[in-house]
């Protein structure tokens, strides 16, 4: 093999190498793992939550395969996720949602409650 093909195939593996390293060491939170337009999701058949794009809503749980991946909002109360179905309910109002954990009722997009004392 010629002196040039042998560098040229050193720099290939040397940049792989790096590549690899990178993967297997980032961190879970680093921006380089999330996926443009990565949202909070649950699965309203077994509860598994993914921070994943979806296709469609509902859309297919990597978990359990069924078709019951919603979009996600965290309780305020005890920070378990739930799944955003499609709400009923008169027009102008602010829909309420049930924890499927604590059984709270909470409007989505509302502030998580302080703990402690002032």
């Amino acid at each position: 093999m010629e002196p040039r093909h042998k560098l040229i195939l050193m720099v290939v593996l040397v940049v792989a190498a790096v590549g690899a390293l990178v993967l297997v060491v980032r961190p879970k939170s680093s921006p380089l793992g999330k996926r443009a337009g990565a949202t909070p999701c649950v699965c309203a058949a077994c509860g598994q939550e993914a921070t994943q794009s979806l296709k469609s809503v509902p859309d297919t749980c990597p978990a359990c395969h069924e078709k019951q991946l919603y979009p996600a909002v965290k309780c305020p109360h005890c920070g378990a996720a739930n799944a955003l179905l499609l709400i009923g309910g008169p027009q102008g109002r602010q829909p309420v949602l049930t924890c499927r954990q604590c059984r709270k009722q909470f409007a989505p997009g509302a502030q998580p409650q302080a703990s402690g004392a002032p």
